[in-house]
C-alpha cells in the first residue's frame, strides 16, 4: 500500500479487471451471431453443448456462480426432456 500511496499514479492510469470471464460463446438463434442456441447446443456440431459462463451475454456486476448454476439446471432439464423424448 505504501508504494501505491507514493507512486505518481492517477485513477485514469488504473485498469479494472474481472475474474469472472463471461460471454465467449454467445447464445442466440442466429449461427452467424452466436455460438450456441437457446438450448445450449453448439451451432453446426451435433452432440456438443456449452453450459458455463461462456454463454452469459456479458458482465453481470456480481459473482456469476448463481447464474451459471441456473444455466446448468436449465440445461439438465432440457437434456432430461430430450432423453425422455428419445425413449418414447
Amino acid at each position: 500500500l505504501q508504494w501505491f500511496r507514493q507512486a505518481p499514479i492517477t485513477s485514469h492510469q488504473l485498469l479494472m479487471t474481472a475474474y469472472h470471464p463471461l460471454g465467449t460463446c454467445h447464445m442466440g438463434r442466429d449461427p452467424r451471431r452466436s455460438v450456441v442456441d437457446p438450448e445450449y447446443r453448439v451451432h453446426g456440431v451435433q452432440g456438443l453443448s456449452v453450459v458455463d459462463g461462456s454463454v452469459v451475454s456479458g458482465p453481470l456486476g456480481v459473482n456469476s456462480q448463481l447464474t451459471v448454476m441456473a444455466f446448468a439446471r436449465r440445461a439438465a432439464e432440457i437434456l432430461h426432456r430430450q432423453l425422455e423424448e428419445e425413449d418414447t
